[in-house]
């Protein structure tokens, strides 16, 4: 039987406070090398724009040593190293154009230790806190997929907005057979090693719609925010070639965690096309979370809208979910980079069942502003048909456009203006489209 809300967080609280001592206790000792360390980071935020090649290959040199979109092998540091980094963001957005404007804030810390081991392992440990509320943002209800990932407008947006402090991420990662193979294991997110893209993976430095963080299109498992128990295997025989396999508890409560779990494989091939470095990656994806219906027809009915471990089933559709996948991104110039994902799932267990996404990302190089980047992005999330047959105003498949400045204000601090269209919200036909305007702080340290 599945524990209840309440038993679920103090099982969280009870791990966050074990890997905080962890923490404070193996920090102190390294404590110097970790604030040396420290300096290296800045330095490499320095390439965040100038040119897109150098945007990209800073951005993935300070999202691996951070273990955001840790797509990357991360980088190892001496034996015996200890390293602290992080972010710090604060969001502030406002609608126009809905039925009752009005404004809201989040703001987030993410810090992580991490420790080398010896030459090939390490341990590291990912902190999370934030603040605030997505939903006292007054909008029309968008699309949500069966794990009741919304395509929303904030990507920053946790179901944990308290002062609680939480440990997301714990695991020990090695590398075998002459460095060709990586292993990662203990409490893991999927989305660190699934579904990356160079220009559309981040959302203190790029664009904060979900739609354009990931496939939204893509049944994540874990917790709410994708963090549990699991495992991931990459191997890597070539430079042009990554293949990886992940597993994870389904619903990151750490219960039948070997019977209901998300599994995925990963292709990614990374060519060099007329000097320019681009990746081309392919995938495929199963969820064992059981799926249930909690929509009725007119004529009274079951249909399919999002599946909900805690709510009382009216019919159970399917004991799982399945989809695939693709996320390109391609250098195209030395200040432009393009990028495109689509991914589709099964119709008769989410309210769409297919999405696309594109954009391109425009640095700074471009204009003298070298440290600047520019992202523009259109989404088009498609309704499944199940889903319409619950409502007829349900007609129209909901798109969102995204546009965002990045301004470099030093190395380690950027603010970001943002601003996104929303039309037909939720798939709702009598829904006017709206606009959010925002603006994000985000600084690295």
């Amino acid at each position: 039987m599945q524990r209840s809300i309440e038993e679920q967080k103090v099982a969280a609280v009870k791990r966050s406070v074990l890997a905080m001592a962890v923490s404070i206790g193996l920090a102190a000792p390294f404590y110097a090398q970790a604030h040396e360390g420290k300096d290296d980071r800045k330095e490499s935020n320095t390439v965040l724009a100038g040119n897109v090649t150098d945007t990209a290959a800073g951005r993935e040199e300070h999202h691996d040593m951070n273990a955001e979109s840790g797509h990357r092998l991360h980088p190892m540091h001496s034996v015996g190293e200890a390293t602290i980094s992080g972010w710090l963001l604060a969001i502030a957005q406002s609608t126009s154009g809905t039925s009752n404007d009005s404004s809201q804030g989040t703001m987030s810390a993410d810090v992580f230790y991490e420790s080398t081991l010896d030459e090939k392992s390490k341990f590291l440990v990912h902190f999370d806190v934030s603040q605030g509320d997505q939903g006292n943002l007054n909008m029309p209800a968008l699309l949500a997929g069966p794990n009741g990932d919304p395509t929303g407008v904030n990507n920053d947006n946790e179901d944990f907005m308290s002062s609680q402090v939480q440990a997301v991420e714990i695991y020990y990662e090695t590398m075998l057979g002459d460095d060709k193979w990586t292993l990662t294991l203990g409490e893991i997110s999927p989305t660190s090693y699934l579904d990356a893209n160079s220009y559309a993976n981040d959302e203190h430095t790029q664009f904060l719609g979900n739609q354009f963080d990931n496939n939204t299109a893509l049944e994540f498992g874990g917790t709410a925010n994708f963090y549990g128990p699991g495992l991931r295997l990459t191997y890597s025989p070539v430079e042009w070639l990554d293949v990886t396999a992940l597993s994870i508890d389904a619903n990151g409560d750490y219960v039948d965690m070997f019977d209901k779990t998300f599994q995925a494989v990963e292709i990614d091939l990374k060519p060099t096309l007329l000097g320019r470095p681009g990746n081309y990656r392919i995938y495929g994806w199963r969820n064992q979370q059981a799926h249930f219906s909690n929509f009725l027809t007119e004529t009274g009915g079951a249909i399919t809208d999002t599946s909900d471990p805690n709510y009382v089933p009216i019919t159970k559709i399917s004991d799982d979910n399945t989809g695939v996948g693709v996320s390109l991104d391609q250098q195209v110039s030395d200040n432009v980079g393009v990028w495109l994902r689509w991914g589709s799932q099964d119709k008769n267990v989410a309210q769409f069942d297919q999405t696309v996404s594109a954009g391109l990302q425009i640095s700074g190089g471009a204009f003298n502003r070298a440290d600047d980047v520019i992202g523009i992005a259109y989404g088009m999330t498609t309704l499944s048909d199940a889903y319409k047959a619950t409502n007829a105003a349900l007609g129209s498949d909901e798109q969102m456009m995204e546009a965002y400045y990045n301004f470099a204000v030093t190395k380690t601090f950027t603010v970001t203006p943002d601003w996104q269209y929303i039309t037909n919200p939720g798939g709702d036909t009598t829904q006017d489209a709206f606009s959010v305007m925002g603006v994000r702080a985000a600084v690295m340290f």
